[in-house]
């Protein structure tokens, strides 16, 4: 589960999805479209959170910045 923030909490997108990396990285695409599709986000400073689970019981969780130019 991707979902990227504003500074007010609200959520602007999200993605959620089921794969398996060997390489330790799992692409996503995105084109900065925010919710449904209509408009792209601002330039700006946003917050990721990224959660990954791994079998039924693991579950990692990390929050990052993202700048949008």
């Amino acid at each position: 589960l991707i979902e990227v923030f504003d500074f007010a909490g609200r959520r602007l997108w999200m993605h959620q999805g089921h794969g398996r990396s060997d390489t330790g990285q799992f692409l996503i695409p995105w084109n900065l479209s925010v919710g449904s599709g209509h408009g792209r986000i601002s330039p700006g400073v946003y917050l990721y959170r990224a959660t990954l689970r791994v079998g039924n019981s693991t579950q990692v969780t990390k929050s990052r910045k993202l700048v949008v130019n």
